[in-house]
């Protein structure tokens, strides 16, 4: 898979992911195409869910600053996760590139 912008897609990757009209930071966490994924979501690899199937993840830089885009009330964050947002790697010009990073505090796993 490759960004509109024309990089290949990499784990770890640090992207820009457009929600609401505005540009987020963010890391790539998972490509199923290459099967690789951060530790935290290795059960992915694993359980291979068909829901999965051609997605990348992604993992925003700092959730608490987005938070309000996804839940109307701050209660609803306790119940339900969107740290993790899973993109359609066919339609990915909802994500731009940033830079290489290799530097995520998460481990990395392939299968």
């Amino acid at each position: 898979m490759k960004y509109f912008t024309g990089e290949e897609v990499k784990l770890l990757d640090k992207v820009e992911a457009q929600q609401g009209g505005i540009w987020i930071p963010a890391t790539v966490v998972f490509i199923e195409r290459t099967q690789e994924s951060t530790d935290d979501l290795m059960w992915l690899l694993e359980e291979q869910p068909e829901w999965a199937k051609d997605r990348i993840a992604i993992k925003w830089d700092s959730f608490d600053e987005v938070k309000s885009l996804f839940f109307a009330h701050a209660d609803a964050a306790k119940n339900a996760d969107a740290t993790i947002l899973f993109t359609d790697t066919e339609e990915n010009d909802e994500l731009r590139f940033l830079s290489r990073n290799c530097a995520y505090a998460g481990q990395v796993s392939s299968r």
